[in-house]
């Protein structure tokens, strides 16, 4: 049976739902990689953020925003296959964007697909740029010893990398890096400059480096060099801004290979906020 629109509900997403919305992530954009910790990790940075869409009781599709203030970042937008091309992706956006604009949110900003990028002009956005994805196998090249000026973050300075990372990603995101490190407690790490100042932070995930910011391209490497000495699940991956030149050219040199890229989209507002040029790692499509 094909559902009909009229026939998909919407509720927002819980924790009792991460095994089904793990389900729709796998189904829609395959990988054998569990999604469980990534998704409950998004619910305790944004509880209220997801939305789950059901046919006949039995989930669809679903998508999910955090809001930072200035801006909210959109991800998660997915479709059981089965479903696809009937409308139900177009019900979600629809249904998230309308709320965001009951509530005043100012500016709305995703990364999409190549099929994504053909329905959100649609919808009011417009195209920003690109975001690349890499991928470095299991033998990373050996190079030159971690810097002395790279430490593990502690919790004790999370408010001053709030503040040091404010201006380049554009609004405050202190209960990610606490999400973050939560979860990856001896894999972040801080750069400090001669005067003891921060200069950059990497937080290594088990597939994922990033969130990844760095004032220079040396200290982006430094965070590198010790991200590498780590042991990964498997190929480890960085969604790099195409306007950030330095990453693109320390990425061919550490032998990362492109995957694909993905389109940076906005939605109200009059242009990105923040520095991309030091972002070298976003921490996911969906929490930028």
């Amino acid at each position: 049976m094909r559902p009909r629109l009229d026939e998909i509900r919407l509720r927002t997403l819980t924790v009792e739902d991460v095994e089904s919305a793990e389900s729709l992530l796998v189904s829609a954009f395959g990988g054998a990689e569990s999604r469980k910790a990534d998704l409950r990790r998004f619910l305790r940075i944004q509880p209220d953020g997801g939305i789950l869409a059901t046919w006949d009781g039995q989930p669809v599709g679903m998508v999910g925003a955090v809001d930072f203030g200035p801006f909210v970042s959109i991800g998660m937008m997915a479709v059981d296959p089965r479903y696809q091309r009937r409308g139900i992706g177009r019900v979600l956006m629809e249904s998230l964007l309308d709320s965001l604009d009951r509530r005043g949110c100012p500016m709305s900003i995703l990364e999409a697909s190549e099929a994504g990028a053909r329905l959100y002009p649609k919808l009011g956005f417009i195209d920003e740029g690109e975001t690349h994805q890499f991928r470095l196998g299991a033998n990373p090249p050996s190079g030159q010893p971690p810097s002395a000026r790279v430490s593990a973050v502690k919790a004790e300075e999370i408010p001053a990398l709030e503040a040091f990372d404010a201006p380049i990603f554009g609004a405050r995101r202190g209960k990610v890096f606490a999400a973050y490190l939560a979860d990856f407690p001896e894999r972040a790490f801080l750069a400090r400059d001669q005067a003891g100042e921060i200069a950059g932070c990497l937080f290594a995930q088990r597939r994922r480096l990033g969130p990844w910011i760095a004032r220079t391209p040396e200290v982006a490497e430094d965070l590198l060099r010790v991200a590498l000495q780590l042991t990964h699940a498997d190929s480890r991956r960085v969604l790099a801004p195409g306007c950030n030149p330095d990453v693109l050219v320390l990425l061919k040199r550490y032998g990362f290979e492109f995957v694909e890229t993905h389109r940076r989209m906005r939605r109200g507002g009059e242009g990105l906020p923040g520095r991309r040029q030091f972002v070298f790692g976003l921490a996911s499509y969906a929490i930028g």
